[in-house]
Protein backbone atom coordinates (compact mmCIF):
# COMPACT_ATOMS: atom_id res chain seq x y z
CA UNK A 1 0.00 0.00 0.00
CA UNK A 2 1.92 2.86 -1.71
CA UNK A 3 0.00 5.71 0.23
CA UNK A 4 -0.74 3.50 3.34
CA UNK A 5 -4.32 2.47 4.07
CA UNK A 6 -6.04 5.87 3.76
CA UNK A 7 -4.51 7.51 0.98
CA UNK A 8 -5.70 11.15 0.29
CA UNK A 9 -6.18 12.29 -3.44
CA UNK A 10 -8.05 13.82 -6.25
CA UNK A 11 -8.41 13.56 -10.06
CA UNK A 12 -9.65 16.05 -11.96
CA UNK A 13 -10.17 15.98 -15.83
CA UNK A 14 -11.77 18.66 -17.75
CA UNK A 15 -13.49 19.02 -20.99
CA UNK A 16 -10.60 20.55 -22.65
CA UNK A 17 -8.28 17.36 -21.85
CA UNK A 18 -6.33 18.78 -19.08
CA UNK A 19 -6.01 16.55 -16.21
CA UNK A 20 -4.51 16.21 -13.15
CA UNK A 21 -3.59 14.29 -9.75
CA UNK A 22 -2.41 15.05 -6.13
CA UNK A 23 -2.55 11.67 -4.26
CA UNK A 24 -0.59 11.93 -0.58
CA UNK A 25 -0.15 9.50 2.01
CA UNK A 26 -2.78 10.46 5.41
CA UNK A 27 -1.80 11.61 8.66
CA UNK A 28 1.35 13.86 6.71
CA UNK A 29 2.96 16.52 9.13
CA UNK A 30 3.95 20.08 8.24
CA UNK A 31 7.71 19.77 7.75
CA UNK A 32 10.44 21.71 10.03
CA UNK A 33 13.49 20.64 8.32
CA UNK A 34 14.86 19.30 4.85
CA UNK A 35 14.79 15.68 6.35
CA UNK A 36 10.94 16.23 6.47
CA UNK A 37 10.47 18.17 3.44
CA UNK A 38 12.38 15.02 1.54
CA UNK A 39 10.00 12.50 2.86
CA UNK A 40 7.16 14.66 2.09
CA UNK A 41 8.89 14.09 -1.57
CA UNK A 42 8.67 10.37 -1.23
CA UNK A 43 5.44 10.61 -0.02
CA UNK A 44 2.89 11.99 -2.80
CA UNK A 45 2.09 12.13 -6.43
CA UNK A 46 1.46 15.66 -7.75
CA UNK A 47 1.14 15.98 -11.57
CA UNK A 48 -0.43 17.47 -14.90
CA UNK A 49 -0.97 17.30 -18.52
CA UNK A 50 -2.96 16.46 -21.72
CA UNK A 51 -4.42 13.61 -22.02
CA UNK A 52 -6.11 11.44 -24.92
CA UNK A 53 -7.27 8.23 -25.71
CA UNK A 54 -4.68 5.31 -27.02
CA UNK A 55 -7.46 2.77 -27.50
CA UNK A 56 -10.59 1.44 -25.90
CA UNK A 57 -9.88 0.92 -21.52
CA UNK A 58 -6.53 3.13 -21.93
CA UNK A 59 -5.56 6.75 -22.03
CA UNK A 60 -1.92 8.50 -21.83
CA UNK A 61 -1.26 11.63 -20.41
CA UNK A 62 1.69 14.11 -22.23
CA UNK A 63 3.06 15.37 -18.71
CA UNK A 64 4.07 19.07 -18.48
CA UNK A 65 4.31 19.91 -15.13
CA UNK A 66 5.33 17.41 -12.23
CA UNK A 67 6.82 16.97 -8.79
CA UNK A 68 9.24 14.78 -10.62
CA UNK A 69 11.06 16.92 -13.36
CA UNK A 70 12.34 13.94 -15.11
CA UNK A 71 8.36 13.19 -15.70
CA UNK A 72 8.09 16.63 -17.57
CA UNK A 73 7.42 16.02 -21.06
CA UNK A 74 7.39 12.41 -21.07
CA UNK A 75 3.82 10.49 -21.86
CA UNK A 76 2.26 7.94 -19.08
CA UNK A 77 0.01 5.15 -20.40
CA UNK A 78 -2.85 4.09 -17.99
CA UNK A 79 -5.40 1.21 -18.19
CA UNK A 80 -8.79 2.44 -16.97
CA UNK A 81 -12.69 1.30 -16.46
CA UNK A 82 -15.87 2.91 -14.98
CA UNK A 83 -18.23 0.82 -13.46
CA UNK A 84 -21.51 3.56 -12.40
CA UNK A 85 -19.43 6.05 -10.42
CA UNK A 86 -16.26 3.83 -9.60
CA UNK A 87 -13.20 4.58 -11.88
CA UNK A 88 -10.38 1.84 -11.54
CA UNK A 89 -6.62 3.13 -13.27
CA UNK A 90 -4.01 0.55 -12.98
CA UNK A 91 -0.50 1.33 -14.77
CA UNK A 92 1.32 -1.53 -16.48
CA UNK A 93 4.38 -3.11 -15.23
CA UNK A 94 6.92 -0.63 -14.39
CA UNK A 95 9.99 0.04 -12.40
CA UNK A 96 8.26 1.57 -9.23
CA UNK A 97 10.20 4.90 -7.20
CA UNK A 98 8.17 3.70 -4.27
CA UNK A 99 9.25 0.08 -4.58
CA UNK A 100 13.08 0.12 -3.81
CA UNK A 101 13.86 -0.87 -7.82
CA UNK A 102 11.06 -3.51 -7.99
CA UNK A 103 8.74 -3.95 -10.84
CA UNK A 104 5.06 -3.48 -9.66
CA UNK A 105 1.71 -3.14 -11.63
CA UNK A 106 -0.18 -0.51 -9.59
CA UNK A 107 -3.69 0.12 -9.03
CA UNK A 108 -6.05 3.05 -8.24
CA UNK A 109 -9.54 3.10 -7.10
CA UNK A 110 -11.70 5.91 -7.41
CA UNK A 111 -15.23 7.41 -6.93
CA UNK A 112 -16.57 10.57 -8.37
CA UNK A 113 -17.72 13.22 -6.84
CA UNK A 114 -21.11 14.63 -7.35
CA UNK A 115 -21.90 17.66 -9.70
CA UNK A 116 -22.64 21.24 -8.30
CA UNK A 117 -26.14 22.03 -9.81
CA UNK A 118 -26.11 25.53 -11.40
CA UNK A 119 -23.08 26.04 -10.01
CA UNK A 120 -22.56 29.99 -9.22
CA UNK A 121 -18.97 30.08 -10.62
CA UNK A 122 -19.38 29.37 -14.64
CA UNK A 123 -16.80 31.89 -15.64
CA UNK A 124 -14.17 30.19 -13.68
CA UNK A 125 -14.56 26.58 -14.57
CA UNK A 126 -12.39 24.90 -16.93
CA UNK A 127 -8.23 25.32 -17.13
CA UNK A 128 -6.35 27.98 -16.95
CA UNK A 129 -2.31 28.28 -17.79
CA UNK A 130 -0.26 30.10 -14.79
CA UNK A 131 1.27 33.42 -16.71
CA UNK A 132 2.93 34.74 -13.21
CA UNK A 133 3.02 34.84 -9.58
CA UNK A 134 4.65 36.76 -7.01
CA UNK A 135 4.45 38.60 -3.26
CA UNK A 136 4.67 41.79 -2.46
CA UNK A 137 5.64 43.01 1.45
CA UNK A 138 2.86 45.23 2.34
CA UNK A 139 5.04 48.00 4.18
CA UNK A 140 7.96 48.19 1.56
CA UNK A 141 6.52 47.28 -1.52
CA UNK A 142 9.05 44.71 -1.79
CA UNK A 143 8.41 42.31 -5.13
CA UNK A 144 9.08 38.62 -4.26
CA UNK A 145 9.21 35.82 -7.09
CA UNK A 146 9.25 32.52 -5.53
CA UNK A 147 8.89 30.88 -8.38
CA UNK A 148 10.78 33.18 -10.64
CA UNK A 149 9.83 35.19 -13.58
CA UNK A 150 8.41 32.26 -15.67
CA UNK A 151 6.65 29.87 -13.42
CA UNK A 152 4.71 26.44 -14.35
CA UNK A 153 1.59 26.19 -13.23
CA UNK A 154 -1.94 25.14 -13.95
CA UNK A 155 -5.54 25.61 -12.01
CA UNK A 156 -8.12 24.15 -12.84
CA UNK A 157 -12.14 24.14 -11.55
CA UNK A 158 -14.96 21.48 -12.46
CA UNK A 159 -18.62 20.74 -12.05
CA UNK A 160 -18.33 19.66 -8.61
CA UNK A 161 -16.43 22.94 -7.25
CA UNK A 162 -13.39 20.64 -7.22
CA UNK A 163 -10.28 23.22 -7.46
CA UNK A 164 -6.81 22.27 -8.03
CA UNK A 165 -3.54 24.28 -8.37
CA UNK A 166 -0.60 23.61 -9.78
CA UNK A 167 3.06 25.71 -9.31
CA UNK A 168 6.59 25.13 -10.18
CA UNK A 169 10.29 26.26 -11.08
CA UNK A 170 10.60 25.56 -14.62
CA UNK A 171 13.76 23.67 -15.41
CA UNK A 172 13.82 22.29 -12.29
CA UNK A 173 16.13 18.76 -12.18
CA UNK A 174 15.82 15.12 -10.90
CA UNK A 175 17.41 15.05 -7.18
CA UNK A 176 20.34 12.90 -6.07
CA UNK A 177 20.01 13.18 -2.35
CA UNK A 178 17.51 14.38 0.26
CA UNK A 179 18.84 18.52 -0.02
CA UNK A 180 17.50 18.32 -3.80
CA UNK A 181 14.52 16.26 -3.11
CA UNK A 182 13.48 19.12 -0.10
CA UNK A 183 14.03 21.88 -2.74
CA UNK A 184 11.81 20.22 -5.10
CA UNK A 185 9.54 19.94 -2.24
CA UNK A 186 9.86 24.28 -1.62
CA UNK A 187 9.54 25.12 -5.04
CA UNK A 188 5.93 23.04 -5.52
CA UNK A 189 2.50 24.53 -4.76
CA UNK A 190 0.02 22.04 -5.03
CA UNK A 191 -3.20 21.91 -3.16
CA UNK A 192 -6.92 20.66 -3.89
CA UNK A 193 -10.21 21.22 -2.54
CA UNK A 194 -13.62 22.29 -2.77
CA UNK A 195 -14.46 26.25 -3.62
CA UNK A 196 -17.64 28.55 -2.75
CA UNK A 197 -18.48 32.19 -3.78
CA UNK A 198 -17.72 34.51 -0.23
CA UNK A 199 -19.78 37.85 -2.01
CA UNK A 200 -18.91 39.27 -5.73
CA UNK A 201 -15.34 38.61 -6.86
CA UNK A 202 -14.48 36.39 -3.60
CA UNK A 203 -14.08 32.79 -3.41
CA UNK A 204 -13.18 30.23 -0.48
CA UNK A 205 -11.27 27.28 -0.86
CA UNK A 206 -11.87 24.56 1.65
CA UNK A 207 -8.41 22.56 1.36
CA UNK A 208 -8.62 18.68 1.70
CA UNK A 209 -5.21 17.86 -0.04
CA UNK A 210 -2.19 19.70 -0.51
CA UNK A 211 1.60 18.96 -1.06
CA UNK A 212 3.02 20.61 2.03
CA UNK A 213 -0.13 19.81 5.09
CA UNK A 214 0.40 22.71 6.91
CA UNK A 215 -1.78 24.35 3.94
CA UNK A 216 -5.08 22.68 4.89
CA UNK A 217 -8.04 24.33 5.66
CA UNK A 218 -9.69 27.40 4.21
CA UNK A 219 -8.09 29.96 1.62
CA UNK A 220 -10.07 33.06 0.79
CA UNK A 221 -8.82 34.59 -2.00
CA UNK A 222 -9.72 37.60 -4.58
CA UNK A 223 -10.37 37.35 -8.58
CA UNK A 224 -11.22 39.90 -10.80
CA UNK A 225 -11.46 38.17 -14.84
CA UNK A 226 -10.88 40.17 -17.23
CA UNK A 227 -11.23 38.32 -21.02
CA UNK A 228 -9.24 35.17 -21.07
CA UNK A 229 -7.15 36.64 -18.22
CA UNK A 230 -8.00 35.70 -14.29
CA UNK A 231 -6.11 37.67 -11.36
CA UNK A 232 -6.50 36.56 -8.35
CA UNK A 233 -4.83 37.69 -5.00
CA UNK A 234 -4.74 37.26 -1.35
CA UNK A 235 -5.54 39.73 1.38
CA UNK A 236 -2.58 40.99 3.16
CA UNK A 237 -1.50 37.64 5.00
CA UNK A 238 2.05 36.60 7.26
CA UNK A 239 4.63 34.67 4.64
CA UNK A 240 6.44 31.67 5.54
CA UNK A 241 10.08 30.54 3.92
CA UNK A 242 10.84 33.55 1.24
CA UNK A 243 8.97 36.22 3.08
CA UNK A 244 10.33 35.34 6.68
CA UNK A 245 7.05 36.23 8.80
CA UNK A 246 6.30 39.49 7.06
CA UNK A 247 3.35 40.11 5.86
CA UNK A 248 2.68 39.80 2.00
CA UNK A 249 -0.03 39.72 -0.57
CA UNK A 250 0.30 36.77 -3.11
CA UNK A 251 -1.08 37.77 -6.71
CA UNK A 252 -1.01 35.27 -9.48
CA UNK A 253 -2.54 36.07 -13.19
CA UNK A 254 -3.52 32.99 -15.12
CA UNK A 255 -5.13 32.48 -18.89
CA UNK A 256 -7.36 30.52 -20.02
CA UNK A 257 -6.71 27.29 -21.66
CA UNK A 258 -9.67 26.81 -24.80
CA UNK A 259 -10.41 23.21 -25.54
CA UNK A 260 -8.54 21.29 -28.29
CA UNK A 261 -10.28 20.80 -31.62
Amino acid sequence: ETFGPNPSGRMVLTSGGRITFLITKSDRQPPTNDAERAALYNSMISYTGTVRLDAPGQFITTVDISLIPSEVGGKKLRLFSVDGNRLTIQLPENRSRFGEGRMTVSELIWEREPPIHNPAFPSLLGCWRLLSSGLTVTDTKERLEPWGPKPEGRMVLDASGRIMFIFTKPDRQPPTNDTERADLVKDLMAYTGLIRLDGAGRFITTVDVAANPAFTGEKLRLFRIEGDRLNITTEPIVGSLVAQGRMIVADVVFVREHSAA
